[in-house]
């Protein structure tokens, strides 16, 4: 029986907390006295990482809520007061809004895409599309969590290369099984070598069914690959020397499929979060 030690924080989280502290605010004001900075100066300066970097407004903003963070911790343990003034954050402005526009498929184009995806890529693109799960969260599933007998899947832990708590009490819900997708995974277990209790539904071969396979795996080389095969997605550059097939944006984002194929089309999503009443497609 495996044993994972699960941190509060995602691991992803803390990874994030870490590069922004250590590639944008050291550098910057590291030299800089806690209490001497004034909002507009920090205002100013990720106003000037927009227009150098390209960097998006949900991105400045990370950056100012974990700049945020550390005054608020150093308030808590006492390094400096515990009064308004003493955290300059709490006075930044930035704008939040995030200019990512989701790409709509056709239902013709959605499975066409989805044609051209091997096992188990295309049982594992289905189970997000179907429930709405985060990346994580179907990585995180072993067969133990799946019962066919009662049509539901129980999402007890995540996969962001080490094992997490999901991230909400939500996210902990049961999840309804659809009868199709029932079967696709049902063939996928029938298939994988690893189909015990306690192991990965959708586990790395190349670790030996240890771990789960790498999240960005799915979009990299098998997703974005197969919407280029069918043409929806071009590999040439633009005249800005962009590649057209980047879409901003991760595992998280959901295109938005207006209908399915035959039966798939009557699938309803029960899930609070996303109200969708047809199936989605995750590509970006």
């Amino acid at each position: 029986m495996r044993i994972w030690h699960i941190h509060p924080k995602a691991h992803t989280t803390i990874r994030g907390y870490e590069r922004v502290l250590r590639n944008r605010l050291l550098p910057q004001w590291g030299n800089r006295i806690a209490l001497g900075l004034e909002p507009l100066e920090v205002e100013e300066w990720l106003k000037a990482l927009k227009r150098k970097e390209g960097l998006a407004n949900p991105t400045l903003d990370k950056i100012r809520r974990v700049m945020s963070l550390v005054y608020r911790h150093s308030q808590r343990y006492g390094l400096i007061p515990r009064n308004q003034e003493s955290n300059p954050m709490r006075f930044v402005r930035c704008k939040t809004t995030s200019e990512y526009e989701a790409m709509i498929l056709t239902p013709e184009q959605a499975y066409t895409v989805l044609l051209n995806l091997q096992e188990p890529e295309r049982t594992l693109t289905l189970l997000a599309a179907g429930t709405g799960l985060r990346i994580s969260e179907c990585l995180g599933l072993q067969w133990q969590d799946v019962s066919f007998a009662e049509a539901v899947i129980q999402v007890r832990r995540t996969w962001t290369a080490q094992v997490g708590w999901p991230k909400s009490k939500a996210s902990k819900g049961p999840v309804p099984l659809h009868p199709l997708l029932a079967e696709f995974m049902f063939r996928w277990k029938r298939e994988t070598p690893y189909s015990q209790p306690g192991d990965w539904v959708f586990p790395s071969f190349k670790l030996k069914g240890q771990q789960p396979r790498v999240a960005n795996m799915l979009v990299e080389d098998y997703l974005r690959p197969a919407a280029v095969k069918v043409g929806i997605l071009s590999s040439h550059r633009d005249d800005e020397g962009r590649l057209l097939d980047v879409i901003h944006g991760d595992l998280a984002s959901i295109i938005c499929v207006t209908a399915w194929h035959r039966s798939w089309s009557a699938l309803e999503l029960t899930q609070k979060r996303y109200r969708l009443c047809f199936a989605t497609v995750m590509l970006s």
